[in-house]
């Protein structure tokens, strides 16, 4: 069989199986197989293919069909143009939370001033390295409450070339800081989506991607809560926090930054509401000012 035969033979049966991207999907599985780009695939169509590499794709393609998440079986994930591993320990990175680095990133970039960053609840690592690797005036510390997760942040840091760039801590939110210190930002991306909503969600999220980087508790929002209550204790004065939210939610995070003033001696000011590639409200950034 060749290589243009093997990829019609994936594609076909993908598509038996309704994946809507069935040939791209094809296409990079025999890629990760042959150890080839997309442009040198396509320069190698009449290569044959050997019976072991036929074995292993046919392997990825079952893998497929049962749901599996295609940068999962790849191993890894672009984001903002870099690369990460990723494997079952983490959350697969979403276009969307480029959103939220983006802005962010925009923020500090014409800034003269050094930014002390908090990247809650890191994952794959893909906020801290992409924020690290943009901007040199940053000292980044990243948190998770997985000790698997930051085995793997700490490699995507490594591979990223900004491994002396970021301190990874293990522990609940916040918690693995200091309260001595003060931050001028943080970032998260926390679970959002709803307990009662976790089995509705896609086979391919609800049986590989970990529960714990997605329950965000009965209404969705016990993280916002608890890092909004909690961050007075971290955050300086006129600091950042910012998050990315979900469908719907905007209102809702609004309303806890409201309530939190009477726990806080300061207060939050929305300052920006970014929508997403849907028109959907994506990304929220409040400012700590004095009461």
């Amino acid at each position: 069989m060749t290589v243009v035969e093997l990829l019609s033979f994936g594609t076909n049966i993908l598509t038996r199986f309704n994946f809507e991207e069935a040939r791209l999907d094809a296409e990079l599985l025999l890629c990760k197989v042959l150890n080839l780009s997309k442009l040198q695939l396509y320069l190698n169509f009449k290569k044959t293919v050997n019976l072991y590499e036929f074995m292993i794709f046919s392997n990825y393609l079952k893998r497929r069909i049962n749901s599996e998440p295609i940068s999962y079986i790849l191993g890894y994930k672009e984001f903002m143009g870099y690369v990460f591993k990723v494997d079952r320990r983490v959350l697969i990175p979403r276009p969307e939370t480029e959103i939220l680095v983006e802005n962010c990133i925009n923020l500090m970039k014409n800034s003269f001033k050094r930014y002390k960053i908090v990247d809650v609840g890191t994952g794959c690592g893909n906020i801290a390295v992409s924020i690290a690797k943009n901007l040199d005036n940053v000292e980044i510390y990243a948190t998770d409450i997985s000790m698997e997760a930051l085995d793997l942040a700490r490699e995507n840091a490594k591979l990223n070339n900004v491994s002396n760039r970021i301190v990874f801590l293990w522990g609940n939110l916040l918690e693995p800081l200091s309260k001595k210190e003060k931050f001028n930002f943080i970032i998260s991306n926390p679970p959002y989506i709803k307990a009662e909503d976790m089995m509705l969600l896609p086979d391919e999220v609800k049986k590989f991607e970990p529960h714990v980087a997605l329950n965000g508790g009965n209404d969705g929002l016990k993280f916002y809560r608890e890092i909004i209550a909690t961050s007075c204790d971290y955050l300086e004065d006129n600091g950042y926090l910012a998050f990315e939210i979900g469908y719907a939610q905007v209102e809702k995070v609004k309303d806890l930054f409201t309530e939190s003033q009477r726990n806080c001696k300061n207060k939050f000011v929305i300052i920006d509401v970014i929508k997403d590639y849907s028109n959907i409200d994506r990304v929220i950034i409040a400012q700590k000012v004095k009461g």
